[in-house]
């Protein structure tokens, strides 16, 4: 009998009953599970390979063998062996941890940085996208060449060093503009155009300095003595720069070419220079000494804009005119001569000089422009010459300081002087003059039934007499209001009290009888201007004419007849005479032009030869006026009103231009005016109704854009303005042709049946 505790059975699963025991006396075999076993590797397993262990149970003694599976690679997450370029793939190599296998799989080629164009002559780079801190431009991509870098392709990219192909043949404007971080630029010595010295961008013989690197740390350079030439922008945003010494060999200084060179203090213009271009030094906030020798003729507008630490500066004798802008907010600025080689002033010179105080104007200047002196807040005095005639408008606004002008002509002719609008703060100001009475007018015309006060200014006394020399034509009151009586002259004198004089001629003529206007009809484009101008009859006196518009909203007209377009449509302007004659135009206001078009494309012409070009518009835009030009009028000239004329060989183009820009052209080849004319046929057999085209020759090099024809006998046969000639009844005629120049050709015409 066996005795099993209850325990041993609490897994049945393996048990059977013995079916030759009695219920009472159950024997039980058991079948071990081996769930206990001790275990032994006889083979290890591998990647690729099973490996075997043995075992043996440690309840029932019972010995066995297994399997053991493969383990299979475990690959690590790769190295890259090769690395990928813009040509050629890379390679990246995966190993087996536990047995050292490996396997590659290719890296994409790079993808390039840059944005191009491709054209039958190579690359163009006109863009870069990357961010590396060195960029090596290649010397073909896909095939072709890198030949061009255009405009400004690099503007605003960060890298610090950029490497140029020698397949480059032309580096555009502006190319690395705003690149702040640049500190190199590099050139293949293989280039055949460019060079590079010291990571300077040079062209290959070194006569023009192209670009210096905006980020290089030098704080000071001297231009080689090969260069000739500054590029524009050359130097633009330098601010490390202190000093550059520029050689006499240099001849000309590009556009901003040290544009915010912002810690630059010096600089001496070489005696080789003529010109300084527009922008040359602006924004170099702080310079202050500039030398300028008297080799300068022209100084460009903008030159000196924003150079706020220049606080004075002296101005050669060769310099005939200032240009606009050229000390535009150099707030540094305290006085100022012009010298008297200038003749002409130009806008905004001084706008914003908040320190200037004291300026002496050139004896040769006719006119302070427009702004010259705009918010000079500090300026107490000025001299003005008495070769000045107009103060324009805005001239001395916001120049609220000033005090006292010294003015080296008369009163007289201080008054002549045609102040416009804006000016307060000068006429506010003490006017010295060199004589001690002097009248606003010295002549005045009036129409009968007009009145007009001179003003006397005197620095003596203020009583006065006033008088008129002739009571019927003119009456002076005490106040020098003159009223006009009848047609006539009269002499209007004030005296002082000590007799010093001064005498203004009236002339009265006629009032207006009517009044015209110089158009009866007018159709404009949005934003195109307009003058009117008025006329009354013969010995009329017109006066001040007073314009209005009756439709505000499509079209106004200030005082001096000059319009504004405000919205499509019609109104009428009307003129008004001091004594109430009126004139009217009506006015219509179409939108502006979007295009142009041209009558032709192009045109070959012999020399001497003319034809007409017109251009034409939408029918709902319009232009008052179209501009026409050629830019070698030495080849062919224009009329205003498109009649072109070839003067010399060569081609032309022809481009007729809208008040706001838009243009066409027509491109225009002259060739030697010809010395004879032939036909295809000299004789020609054409059947009734048939047409032939008769085709005008000449000789090579030589051309005539329009051959006349001529049919004696048109019942005969005709010939059209282009040589196509159409048989119309049985005969014979002889059918001409003719050059411009005289040249004539014959062709015999027999039409048959």
């Amino acid at each position: 009998d066996i005795r099993i505790s209850s325990f041993l059975f609490s897994d049945v699963s393996g048990m059977k009953v013995l079916s030759n025991h009695t219920m009472t006396e159950v024997q039980y075999e058991i079948d071990c599970l081996h769930k206990t076993k001790k275990t032994t590797v006889i083979k290890a397993a591998t990647c690729t390979e099973k490996g075997q262990k043995k075992w043996e149970c440690t309840v029932c003694g019972a010995t066995g063998t297994e399997t053991i599976a493969a383990t299979g690679h475990h690959y690590d997450d790769g190295i890259v062996t090769k690395l990928p370029t813009y040509t050629e793939k890379g390679i990246k190599t995966f190993t087996c941890t536990n047995c050292g296998k490996s396997y590659t799989e290719d890296i994409p080629v790079l993808e390039y940085p840059f944005i191009y164009q491709t054209s039958t002559d190579g690359i163009t780079i006109t863009g870069y996208t990357g961010k590396e801190s060195i960029v090596t431009i290649p010397d073909s991509i896909n095939g072709k060449s890198v030949t061009e870098i255009s405009d400004w392709a690099f503007k605003g990219s960060h890298f610090e060093q950029i490497n140029l192909p020698k397949t480059v043949k032309k580096v555009g404007k502006c190319v690395f503009a705003n690149c702040d971080n640049l500190k190199e630029i590099k050139v293949d010595t293989g280039n055949s155009q460019y060079c590079s010295d010291n990571g300077i961008l040079f062209d290959k013989s070194k006569k023009t300095l192209i670009r210096y690197p905006e980020a290089k740390i030098s704080t000071a350079y001297t231009i080689p003595n090969t260069v000739t030439s500054i590029e524009q922008y050359a130097f633009n945003d330098c601010i490390k720069l202190k000093n550059i010494t520029i050689p006499n060999s240099v001849k000309n200084i590009g556009v901003r070419a040290f544009k915010n060179c912002s810690s630059l203090t010096d600089i001496v213009i070489p005696t080789s220079i003529t010109k300084l271009e527009s922008g040359v030094f602006s924004y170099c906030s702080s310079l202050k000494n500039i030398t300028i020798p008297e080799s300068v003729k022209t100084i460009d507008s903008y030159a000196f804009e924003y150079c706020e630490n220049l606080t004075m500066m002296t101005l050669p004798n060769s310099i005939t005119t200032i240009k606009s802008s050229i000390f535009l907010y150099c707030t540094g600025l305290k006085s100022m001569v012009i010298p008297n080689s200038v003749t002409s002033m130009e806008k905004y010179v001084f706008y914003g000089c908040s320190n200037l105080n004291s300026v002496t104007i050139s004896k040769k200047v006719a006119i302070i422009d427009e702004k010259t002196f705009y918010n000079c807040t500090a300026l107490r005095e000025i001299t003005i010459p008495n070769s000045v005639t107009k103060i324009e408008t805005n001239a001395f606004e916001n120049c609220n300081k000033l005090t006292d002008v010294y003015y080296q002509g008369t009163a007289k002719q201080w008054k002549a002087i045609t102040i416009v609008s804006d000016n307060i703060a000068l006429t506010k100001a003490t006017i010295h003059t060199e004589d001690t009475i002097t009248l606003n007018k010295t002549a005045v015309t009036l129409g009968v039934g007009q009145s007009y006060t001179l003003k006397a200014v005197t620095d003596i006394e203020t009583s006065l007499t006033w008088k008129s020399s002739n009571t019927a034509v003119a009456t002076v009151s005490s106040n020098g209001k003159i009223s006009a009586k009848s047609s006539g002259t009269a002499e209007i004198t004030v005296t002082s009290i000590n007799g010093q004089s001064a005498k203004c001629r009236v002339t009265v003529q006629n009032a207006p009888t009517k009044v015209s206007l110089n158009k009866s009809a007018l159709i404009v484009g949005m934003e195109e201007n307009f003058t009117f101008i008025t006329s009354v009859g013969k010995d009329e006196f017109m006066g001040e004419i007073t314009y209005t518009s009756k439709n505000t909203g499509i079209v106004t007209i200030d005082k001096n007849g000059n319009i504004t377009t405000k919205s499509i449509g019609t109104s009428i302007i009307t003129a008004q005479t001091y004594n109430g004659k009126t004139a009217t135009c009506r006015v219509t206001v179409k939108k502006a032009p979007s295009s142009i078009s041209i009558n032709r494309k192009q045109s070959i012409m012999g020399l001497g030869e003319t034809f007409y070009l017109e251009g034409s518009l939408p029918a709902d835009e319009a232009a008052r006026v179209l501009i026409f030009s050629s830019n070698h009028p030495e080849i062919a000239t224009v009329t205003d009103g498109g009649i072109v004329m070839a003067k010399s060989k060569g081609t032309a183009i022809i481009s007729i231009t809208t008040y706001n820009g838009q243009r066409t052209s027509c491109r225009v080849t002259v060739r030697n005016a010809p010395t004879s004319l032939t036909f295809n046929q000299t004789e020609l057999t054409l059947k009734l109704g048939k047409t032939f085209y008769l085709e005008s020759k000449f000789n090579d090099g030589e051309y005539a854009r329009m051959v006349t024809y001529n049919s004696p006998n048109k019942t005969v046969a005709t010939i059209s303005g282009s040589g196509v000639i159409m048989a119309k009844k049985v005969g014979t005629v002889k059918i001409t042709g003719k050059t411009y120049n005289g040249k004539t050709a014959t062709c015999t015409v027999t039409v048959v049946p």
